[in-house]
């Protein structure tokens, strides 16, 4: 039963979160969900997230999700004018 609790608030907070990025504009990263996708004996880890893999996988979410937001087209351009 706690566990079901455990899983009903971090659904809650996904959604606030989901929620919150859409009216501030902020992105947010969604680790678990890459990392639980990739698998975690995949990426050779555990709870703790530690090793390679999981950081290059990481760092691939944060530049997907910059380029998906524009950031990266809007950087170049910035950097063209200059």
């Amino acid at each position: 039963k706690n566990e079901d609790s455990l899983l009903e608030q971090l659904r809650r907070c996904n959604l606030a979160l989901a929620q919150y990025s859409q009216t501030s504009g902020i992105y947010i990263v969604d680790f678990d969900r890459c990392f639980r996708t990739a698998g975690y004996s995949t990426l050779q880890t555990d709870w703790k997230l530690e090793g390679s893999k999981v950081a290059e996988l990481a760092a691939q979410e944060i530049c997907l999700l910059l380029e998906e937001g524009g950031v990266v087209d809007e950087f170049f351009e910035i950097a063209a004018r200059r």
